[in-house]
């Protein structure tokens, strides 16, 4: 699923291979927390075997997940460092 997040959360659009991917929602601040809440909310639900978080990395983070999360960090985003858990890969 891809989910779209500002300080609020779009989606989700689930993905299959034939799917087109959606036109962008929000823009601005980034609150990762909505997103993160989503994941979590049980109501009998697996958690995500992995998170995968295209960001400049620059917003509020919430408690570190039960699950792996990897971090995609744009060109001229956050320093890696920076960002308190999960994995960190930077694109260029």
């Amino acid at each position: 699923d891809l989910y779209f997040a500002d300080v609020e959360l779009h989606g989700p659009y689930p993905l299959m291979l034939e799917s087109e991917l959606p036109v962008p929602k929000g823009g601005g601040g980034t609150d990762f927390r909505p997103f993160f809440n989503k994941l979590n909310e049980a109501d009998n639900q697996e958690l995500p075997r992995l998170a995968i978080y295209l960001t400049d990395g620059y917003g509020t983070f919430p408690e570190e997940p039960e699950y792996p999360v990897l971090w995609v960090i744009n060109e001229g985003g956050q320093n890696c460092n920076k960002i308190p858990w999960g994995e960190r890969i930077r694109t260029e």
